[in-house]
């Protein structure tokens, strides 16, 4: 698949992270990453381990997690390699590498940890929750994998399977995924079909649930009620 690290973020735009403090961790390969913390008011209030999307950045995710944060939550915003300040190249096994390195760094908070990915990121936290198993998993505007969405966007394309070398097999590994799983579902996603969503949801286990938001397409899911969602989820299990 192709990768779109975005470029010439304005400076304006990192003020979103005041409050949260950049962390520092290297992956199993040798490579250094930067990410960005803020810590939970106390331990027993959980971490969210966030991941973003294709051409998205940590800055953009912060108003995600604003409620929860009030809330006295922790959040990791994560970057990937080849993203932002990051040097390295995008690929899928580094993607995972890198998860692997943030989780490293949490590993030695008491605070349950609640791994959130968002498009792109849904493939690399459901890797990573089959590794270890997190408190809860919430996925937005998730895909089965990542070759359903290349043929839904170039079905004229003869044997993508063999063109695209980083496919996310979300739907098979998410079979082994054994915590509780939030869907948000975009009703007019314009990047990843519904359907895909639905399939993924129907491969999950139990306890799983499904929230589709009718109006919402693929980077609106939070102005249309998906934090008030979130909210209510994780308030279920961490009254």
């Amino acid at each position: 698949m192709m990768y779109f690290p975005p470029m010439n973020i304005p400076q304006s735009e990192f003020a979103n992270l005041s409050g949260f403090d950049p962390v520092h961790v290297r992956a199993e390969d040798g490579l250094d990453l930067t990410g960005y913390y803020k810590p939970p008011r106390d331990e027993k209030k959980p971490i969210i381990l966030a991941f973003h999307g294709n051409a998205s950045h940590p800055v953009w995710m912060v108003s995600r997690f604003q409620r929860l944060i009030e809330d006295g939550y922790g959040v990791l915003l994560a970057e990937y390699r080849g993203y932002g300040e990051n040097a390295g190249y995008p690929s899928e096994e580094g993607f995972y590498l890198d998860a692997r390195a943030y989780m490293e760094f949490l590993a030695k908070n008491k605070n349950p940890i609640v791994f959130y990915g968002s498009s792109l990121g849904t493939g690399v936290v459901v890797q990573l929750a089959i590794e270890q198993t997190p408190a809860a998993l919430i996925l937005e505007t998730p895909f089965d994998s990542m070759l359903n969405v290349a043929k839904h966007h170039y079905p004229f394309v003869p044997f993508v399977e063999y063109l695209l070398k980083d496919q996310f097999h979300s739907i098979e590994k998410i079979k082994k995924v054994k915590a509780p799983i939030f869907f948000i579902v975009a009703g007019q996603d314009e990047v990843v079909p519904s359907r895909l969503a639905h399939n993924l949801f129907d491969s999950a286990n139990e306890p799983k649930q499904l929230v589709v938001l009718p109006a919402a397409q693929h980077n609106t899911a939070y102005d249309h009620d998906a934090e008030n969602k979130v909210f209510e989820f994780l308030r279920t299990l961490f009254p």
